[in-house]
């Protein structure tokens, strides 16, 4: 069980990873991946998240995200948000 209960950790926080870090979307308008566990193809589903044509989505958010990250530190103003 300790076992089932790590796998499921890595895989909620690689989905989670890949949602929120490299696509860069707001956990507060799309909720979590662990959600969409029985709708593999839905907006946050494993298919969706993992499929190799999000790449370079994922390659975009990460750029955009630090992009934000460096005006942020010029401007408090700025928010984060994609």
């Amino acid at each position: 069980m300790d076992m089932c209960k790590r796998m499921t950790f890595i895989w909620k926080s690689l989905l989670r990873f890949v949602a929120f870090d490299n696509l860069g979307l707001d956990e507060t308008r799309c909720g979590m991946p662990e959600e969409y566990s029985d709708q593999p193809g839905g907006k946050l589903g494993c298919d969706s998240l993992l499929n190799m044509f999000q790449i370079p989505f994922q390659i975009y958010g990460m750029i955009k995200q630090e992009l934000l990250v460096k005006a942020r530190r010029s401007d408090p103003r700025l928010t984060l948000k994609v």
